[in-house]
């Protein structure tokens, strides 16, 4: 921890979330390539009472997070953003977390409530993407892969029916 970020403590103990933002703003452009700083900082920004900025922020780290294959880390940030929103590729994101850290059952929890009656806004090339990189994993997991292939069939209907237009058009 470096003395930035105690004086971003120091003032959140003081009770200047505002001060702490600023902090976190310089933060982040010296290491915009750091998941952690963006969700911290995020947690900074609901204190001071800027939701839509705070999950902005943990959008971000999310999206750091996957791409350093931090899973426990993705997962417990997507979590707390579906706290404050419903947000399809939010979810998307999840169920590959769970497929890449083994826990195929929750992967197709997810997977099966998008496809195709939740009328989210995603594309149905977004979810054969997810499908296909998550479909390994669960390929392993005898028990699962039956519920899997349901799926897939059910999302090859729905681009026979309808191409390349959202889930949402499949109502």
């Amino acid at each position: 921890m470096n003395s930035k970020e105690r004086e971003a403590i120091r003032l959140m103990a003081k009770g200047d979330p505002l001060g702490a933002v600023e902090i976190y703003k310089q933060l982040i452009q010296e290491e915009s390539d750091n998941p952690d700083l963006y969700n911290e900082y995020g947690d900074v920004l609901l204190k001071a009472g800027k939701e839509r900025e705070a999950i902005t922020a943990f959008e971000k780290a999310l999206s750091l997070y996957y791409e350093g294959e931090m899973w426990d880390n993705a997962l417990a940030v997507a979590k707390k953003i579906l706290r404050f929103i419903n947000n399809p590729h939010v979810e998307l994101r999840l169920a590959e977390v769970y497929s890449y850290m083994g826990r195929s059952d929750e992967t197709l929890a997810i997977l099966e409530k998008l496809i195709p009656v939740s009328g989210k806004e995603i594309t149905i090339d977004e979810m054969a993407q997810v499908l296909e990189r998550v479909a390994s994993g669960i390929a392993a997991d005898s028990e699962i892969w039956p519920r899997f292939q349901r799926l897939f069939a059910k999302l090859v209907e729905l681009i026979e029916q309808f191409g390349e237009k959202t889930l949402k058009g499949a109502d």
